[in-house]
């Protein structure tokens, strides 16, 4: 299995969200890894399987911008896993209970973004 990037993130909310997915896609391409991610019209949600992906994914970023109740869903679903993510944000996001991660990691705007998925995949 190729190794890939599990990104949780905001779809609707953000009206960026076009963009920061070729950001990611662009990212994961230069570095030979896949990437899932949220899709604007989703399948039915299938535990089991979300529970297989967040197993197989070689690394997973978590974006708490809007403070979206998915995102912390899933993220609950990364810790229940014992999985590590690592969680970014828009600068003043109001953020909420997470367990077993380093700090949030905070972005301006799409280049703010870009250098830190960037940096976040290359550590």
């Amino acid at each position: 299995m190729q190794a890939f990037l599990l990104l949780i993130a905001p779809v609707r909310a953000d009206t960026d969200f076009a963009r920061k997915m070729a950001i990611i896609q662009g990212l994961c391409s230069e570095r030979g890894l896949d990437c899932r991610l949220p899709s604007v019209n989703p399948a039915p949600f299938d535990l089991t399987n979300e529970l297989e992906v967040i197993q197989d994914a070689h690394r997973i970023i978590a974006d708490l911008s809007y403070g979206r109740p998915s995102c912390y869903y899933e993220l609950g679903l990364v810790e229940a896993s014992h999985k590590r993510a690592d969680l970014i944000a828009a600068t003043g996001t109001e953020t909420f209970q997470h367990a077993g991660h380093g700090p949030i990691a905070y972005f301006d705007d799409l280049e703010g973004y870009a250098a830190l998925v960037a940096g976040l995949l290359d550590s």
